[in-house]
C-alpha cells in the first residue's frame, strides 16, 4: 500500500513524504483488511507532521489541531515518521486479533527523496 502526506519541520517549508507498509503472519493464517492498514497514511494526509518540541504549531489558537499529527522524536524525520507507523500498525494488528499469538513480520518504508529512503522491520507477537 502506498500513500503521501506532508511534513512542516519549520515554518513554511514543506516536505512530500511516500509511504509503504507490508505485513504478513509468520504462523498460521492471516485474513486482515489491508484499508485498516492504510489507514495509517491517510491519516496522515494534508496533516502537518511535527515534534512536540514544535509549540507553534501545537498552539490551537493558532493551528486546528485535527491538521496537526506529533511524530516521535525530535523532528519528522522519515525515521521517526516510520517510526510512527510501525507504531499505528502494531495497534492495528493488536486490535483486530486481540490474544490469537500470531507472529506479524511488518515493513514500513518512508521516501522523502529518492535519495532519503528509511525502512523499518518489526516482528511481533499478537
Amino acid at each position: 500500500m502506498v500513500a503521501a502526506f506532508t511534513s512542516m519541520a519549520i515554518p513554511g517549508v514543506g516536505c512530500f513524504w511516500c509511504g509503504q507498509s507490508a505485513s504478513r503472519a509468520l504462523n498460521g493464517w492471516m485474513s486482515v483488511d489491508f484499508g485498516a492498514l492504510k489507514d495509517i497514511f491517510k491519516f496522515l494526509d494534508h496533516k502537518m507532521l511535527i515534534s512536540d518540541q514544535d509549540r507553534t504549531f501545537l498552539d490551537s489558537q493558532i493551528f486546528d489541531p485535527a491538521g496537526i499529527v506529533v511524530m516521535p522524536g525530535k523532528n519528522p524525520s522519515v525515521e521517526n515518521v516510520a517510526l510512527y507507523c510501525m507504531n499505528e500498525a502494531v495497534d492495528v494488528l493488536a486490535k483486530l486479533f486481540p490474544g490469537e499469538g500470531v507472529d506479524y513480520q511488518i515493513e514500513i518504508t518512508i521516501q522523502e527523496t529518492d535519495n532519503n529512503v528509511f525502512s523499518l522491520e518489526q516482528t511481533v507477537t499478537v
